[in-house]
């Protein structure tokens, strides 16, 4: 067989050619059928008009296609992977997925349509009948938003304003098989860390996609309780005014370095196991990937306990 290009030679890595002209997936990456015709057709009467998908293409991206073939031998992890997407199935997914690059044009060595590579931990969820099942580590959160607030235009029409969204807070819409390890449930108000909030447009509602065991520190229970879950835990900053030390010339200007090992007290810890820590013990803790929290109008840090918690001290 003579290859024309290199996409045509990527296409015969990543399948071979099985009885009825289907292709069979070779690897770790499902076949996605994108329908790039349906979502860059616009109708204008009776006229047909196709915009170039090149033109700002991360904003153009399609996020949503069809499964047409998934791995067969995938290693799966149950916590991080679960269930593999099905065939048939409609599924959404990263937006890195639509790429030119991950095209492979199957069209030219076989009877199978032209289909887009994607990568297991790049699909969020499947449709099935209607439903939404979540796929791997993600979770769909819904934003709460604030008060909507009336502006007047430069011609005098009072109008509505888009509502801005509560940083970092917000309720659980759909979570995986395994959210029940978390004891976290649809319905649960959450927060979550800072740059959680990736959009996503999923049958026609708007929600920040989100993965459960490194983006959601803690549930906000009905009567107004915090309770961690997984990993995390709270900690009470004990030292705030040391970010500063002083230079050569006397004068005091913020640390040179952001990785910084700050004392602190142990506020709340989840359940999930038994730590090596207890609450209302001081700690000295890593304060390179910690998040801050209001907690009833108080500042505390949202921390990995086994990772960003270095030793306990005596005071």
């Amino acid at each position: 067989m003579q290859y024309k290009s290199g996409a045509i030679f990527k296409s015969y890595i990543f399948t071979k050619k099985i009885k009825s002209n289907k292709m069979n997936v070779i690897g770790n990456k499902y076949h996605i059928d994108i329908d790039e015709e349906a979502n860059w057709k616009l109708e204008m009467g009776d006229t047909e008009i196709f915009f170039d998908p090149e033109f700002r293409l991360h904003e153009n991206t399609i996020q949503f296609g069809h499964v047409l073939a998934a791995p067969r031998k995938y290693e799966q992890n149950t916590q991080q992977f679960g269930e593999l997407a099905q065939v048939g199935a409609k599924v959404y997914f990263h937006h890195h997925v639509h790429d030119k690059d991950n095209k492979v044009n199957a069209s030219e060595v076989s009877d199978s349509k032209d289909f887009y590579m994607a990568e297991p931990l790049s699909l969020y969820c499947q449709v099935i009948d209607g439903d939404i099942h979540m796929l791997n580590d993600f979770v769909l959160v819904e934003p709460i938003e604030e008060d909507e607030s009336n502006y007047k235009t430069s011609s005098g029409i009072m109008t509505k304003a888009r509502p801005d969204m509560v940083p970092n807070f917000g309720i659980v819409r759909h979570v995986p098989k395994h959210a029940s390890a978390y004891n976290l449930k649809p319905g649960d108000k959450i927060f979550f860390t800072d740059n959680s909030n990736y959009e996503l447009n999923i049958e026609d509602k708007d929600y920040y996609c989100m993965q459960l065991h490194r983006d959601i520190p803690y549930v906000i229970e009905e009567d107004g309780t915090v309770r961690t879950i997984g990993r995390w835990g709270i900690v009470e900053p004990l030292d705030e005014g040391e970010d500063y030390e002083k230079n050569n010339l006397g004068l005091y200007v913020k640390r040179k370095y952001k990785v910084q090992k700050h004392k602190g007290r142990v506020h709340i810890l989840s359940d999930h196991r038994d730590w090596e820590v207890s609450v209302g013990e001081d700690v000295i803790f890593d304060r390179k990937s910690m998040f801050a929290t209001d907690i009833d109008g108080k500042t505390f840090y949202c921390v990995d306990i086994l990772r960003d918690i270095i030793l306990s001290y005596c005071v």
